[in-house]
């Protein structure tokens, strides 16, 4: 059954041959969804060589070393994803994105999401 023209097309992301940032996170992302965490951690450090306090880089980092069962240096990254997330202009997505930050470092420290705290 062929497509049709509104269903969206997967992206595969040994395809790619990103040359700024954010299509290196692009194609980090797509390398994470598919478990790819070798080469989706390669493509977030990339673009951190570039900016260090990306937040979204490092949140994105964060969540590729948690997957890939590395806990503690996930706490680390995202704690600094967390101090560069106050620089976001959109205080709202800021909020939003520390409050998922703090629910993931909590959540590997005590094994629960705590978001009151």
């Amino acid at each position: 059954m062929a497509k049709s023209a509104s269903q969206p097309v997967a992206l595969n992301p040994d395809t790619l041959t990103p040359a700024t940032p954010a299509e290196f996170l692009t194609r980090g992302w797509l390398y994470y969804a598919r478990g790819n965490y070798k080469s989706a951690e390669e493509d977030f450090r990339k673009v951190l060589e570039t900016n260090a306090d990306d937040p979204e880089a490092l949140y994105a980092l964060g969540l590729n070393l948690l997957a890939a069962g590395r806990s503690q240096e996930a706490v680390e990254v995202f704690e600094k994803a967390s101090a560069a997330a106050g620089a976001i202009d959109d205080h709202v997505r800021a909020s939003m994105i520390q409050r998922l930050i703090k629910g993931h470092i909590n959540r590997i420290r005590t094994g629960n999401w705590n978001l009151d705290r």
